[in-house]
């Protein structure tokens, strides 16, 4: 059984120690805003600024709508789909993660769906129309916000 075998070998590739990466995050959410600001906090874009996330996010999703459609198809979802079969196509199991999700919401006609960093506004669109909630999507992206747009 792969259960007893991985749990019988648990302490070969699970590290309970504390690690100097963890105490310094820790550490860093004492931080206030202004020491964050003056550049002493821990590494991460959740740490900095608005303007500078906002480049960030603008270097990676605004390279261009047609750049993320060639690999991403019409439905502009990352991750992965749900398959209910080998045939369907990657719309289909796109289609199929994002209606799954709205079901375990238990989204319900009439109700509010918030996406924040909705991306291209796709997951939002599909609560709305699949399963009549009223939908508001949050990006930081310019392309994004065209691409909503345009498909809204």
């Amino acid at each position: 059984d792969c259960w007893k075998v991985l749990q019988f070998h648990r302490d070969k590739f699970v590290n309970y120690k504390v690690t100097i990466r963890q105490i310094k995050w820790l550490l860093s959410q004492f931080i206030p805003p202004w020491m964050m600001k003056a550049g002493f906090g821990y590494g991460s874009s959740s740490f900095k600024d608005k303007a500078s996330t906002k480049k960030e996010i603008a270097e990676h999703y605004d390279r261009g709508n047609d750049f993320f459609a060639a690999f991403l198809g019409p439905t502009m979802v990352y991750t992965c789909g749900i398959f209910h079969n080998l045939k369907q196509t990657l719309e289909e199991v796109q289609f199929n993660k994002m209606s799954m999700i709205c079901q375990k919401l238990q989204l319900k006609k009439g109700e509010r769906f918030l996406d924040i960093g909705c991306g291209w506004g796709t997951l939002t669109r599909h609560a709305v129309k699949e399963f009549g909630a009223e939908g508001t999507g949050v990006t930081l992206s310019e392309e994004g916000k065209k691409w909503c747009d345009m498909k809204s």
